[in-house]
């Protein structure tokens, strides 16, 4: 019986690691960062180095990490000066996205398709109406929506 149960457990987190790894697909989050830019006016950001530059790789693009399969795992653009209406985005690696003290509008989206993500920092910007629900969000473990224009607050169960 132990054996089984082993078997199981090394089983069910090659699966879960491999369902990660086949989520991953470099040009769909090259096209989700091209979307990304535009949307929140990257052509007025301060620091922009390599984004959209042919041939420069997206390993290149100022506040963008990649992860061993070369997909986007960090987003780091604070105070950067994005300016748009916020999406949901599709970054299916993502683990860390860090755009605070911007100039980023609309209600906040729930990020199912972040499944990776664990640090979320949306603070200081102009974010309205109410906080979703995180709970999907299972690796979720920094939340920072502090001095945005939200209706409600968060209420934290233990």
């Amino acid at each position: 019986m132990k054996q089984i149960l082993i078997c199981f457990l090394i089983l069910s987190n090659f699966l879960s690691y491999s369902q990660t790894q086949m989520a991953c697909d470099r040009s769909s989050d090259s096209s989700e960062l091209v979307k990304f830019y535009q949307n929140f006016n990257g052509n007025q950001w301060n620091i922009r180095t390599n984004w959209l530059v042919p041939g420069k790789p997206m390993s290149t693009w100022s506040g963008i990490l990649l992860d061993a399969s070369g997909c986007i795992e960090v987003i780091n653009l604070d105070r950067n000066k994005l300016n748009g209406v916020i999406f949901d985005f599709n970054f299916p690696s993502l683990r860390k996205l860090n755009i605070d003290y911007n100039k980023i509008r609309g209600t906040i989206p729930d990020f199912t398709k972040l499944s990776e993500l664990n640090l979320l920092n949306l603070a200081h910007n102009e974010l309205t109406e109410s906080i979703p629900n995180y709970f999907s969000l299972a690796k979720l473990t920094n939340l920072d929506l502090a001095n945005n224009l939200l209706d409600d607050s968060i209420t934290l169960i233990k």
